[in-house]
């Protein structure tokens, strides 16, 4: 799915979410509530957003 095609979180309700690339870590946040597990995968780690909201980077 691509960011054009989102509606809400709540067809995610109870699934398993993976994100990509930085268009899909707002939608990633919003999903997370109601998700039961979420993943954000990116080529390289985005220092910037792992400082401004504490993510936790692991490889």
């Amino acid at each position: 799915m691509h960011t054009v095609d989102y509606w809400g979180p709540a067809e995610f309700a109870g699934r398993r979410v993976v994100g990509g690339g930085t268009s899909a870590l707002q939608l990633l946040d919003e999903i997370a509530r109601v998700a039961a597990e979420t993943r954000w995968v990116t080529r390289q780690p985005p220092a910037s957003v792992v400082a401004a909201t504490g993510l936790v980077w692991t490889e």
